[in-house]
């Protein structure tokens, strides 16, 4: 974890309803090893924020007569900036995720996905992405990040971007509905709400939360206006492994080098073939939104550069095998890691 000295995090829960309205226990202060002792209760909530001393500083402060968290306004760091999607459909949801992988080149393997048990979702993005710091400003630049990217493609909450902000705690459980909130993997997100209501009947320990890089990634740093944006968006020696300096020079940021290696055509008998090429390339345009006849057309446009050609009726099996399916490749796919370019924007040395 990043940032140690940030440990302390703010446990709420809601103890009763009068009038339709929650009542709350607040100003409950824990180090953020304490976490796990919530699970399995019933509306507990976590700050999105953690804090070092100066929260404690500040409700010790003889001038603050509360002796609570309320009124404090000193630095912050955030783990994870996190999207409190108030939206009932998976499907927009895993579209949202797309969205961020395509135009901003967020991986969607870096992110967290949790379902509310109730109606909504929480999307978690890994703050050292963007190469942000604990501040005292950091909700406000992350607040107007959220409502950048988010592109008014979904409907969420930008209340939880204030510094004593909290919301609900993963494996507890929702009073309204007996549901957990838990973990989903993105693929599920697909499978439609009946199958994630189904999974949150019980707590989900057994899940393999997805790692990420701490370190920034230049092109997320941009969005923030740390860095002067690079020329055409991509480094000065882009593509220069394979000798050709200029060959993606122009295109627009964020694009896998991988699927324009991919485009030149593939001989049959070399590994990563024309068959799992085809799919991973008719995967890649329906994931950029492309309805079946484009990514049919596009994919015979892509086979006359074969070596051999596939037949017409082979490309058009494939397509429809990828819109009938739930194909998502990675960067850690076989077929993709033959094609990777360390010039890509996506690359982890």
């Amino acid at each position: 974890m990043l940032h140690n000295d940030y440990n302390s995090l703010e446990v709420a829960y809601i103890y009763d309803f009068k009038e339709g309205k929650a009542l709350w226990s607040r100003n409950e202060i824990v180090t953020g090893d304490k976490i796990k002792n919530y699970y399995g209760k019933t509306d507990y909530f976590v700050s999105a924020a953690r804090y070092n001393n100066d929260l404690y500083k500040h409700i010790n402060d003889p001038k603050n007569e509360s002796g609570k968290v309320k009124g404090f306004d000193g630095s912050v760091w955030y783990d994870f900036i996190i999207i409190d999607v108030d939206e009932k459909s998976p499907r927009k949801v895993a579209l949202f995720m797309e969205h961020l992988e395509i135009n901003y080149g967020i991986q969607i393997d870096y992110c967290r996905i949790y379902f509310s048990g109730s109606k909504g979702f929480h999307v978690l993005i890994p703050t050292p992405l963007f190469g942000l710091k604990p501040s005292e400003d950091l909700p406000t630049t992350i607040k107007t990040l959220v409502a950048k990217i988010a592109d008014n493609i979904l409907n969420y909450d930008l209340s939880l971007y204030d510094k004593l902000q909290v919301y609900r705690l993963p494996h507890t459980r929702h009073s309204s509905t007996g549901l957990f909130k838990i973990p989903l993997y993105y693929n599920e997100l697909t499978r439609g709400i009946s199958f994630i209501t189904k999974k949150s009947e019980k707590q989900r320990f057994k899940f393999d939360y997805p790692e990420y890089p701490t370190d920034p990634v230049a092109e997320l740093e941009e969005l923030i206006g740390k860095q002067e944006p690079r020329k055409n968006g991509f480094n000065s020696n882009v593509a220069e492994s394979n000798g050709n300096v200029d060959e993606f020079d122009g295109l627009p940021p964020f694009r896998k080098l991988c699927i324009l290696h991919m485009l030149k055509g593939v001989e049959e008998h070399k590994s990563g073939g024309r068959d799992e090429t085809a799919i991973r390339l008719a995967t890649h345009f329906r994931k950029e939104k492309y309805g079946f006849d484009v990514v049919l057309g596009l994919l015979h446009g892509w086979n006359v550069r074969n070596t051999p050609p596939m037949s017409d009726e082979e490309i058009r099996a494939k397509v429809i095998s990828v819109f009938q399916g739930n194909f998502d490749y990675g960067c850690k796919d076989d077929v993709m890691l033959i094609n990777c370019d360390p010039n890509c924007y996506l690359f982890r040395r």
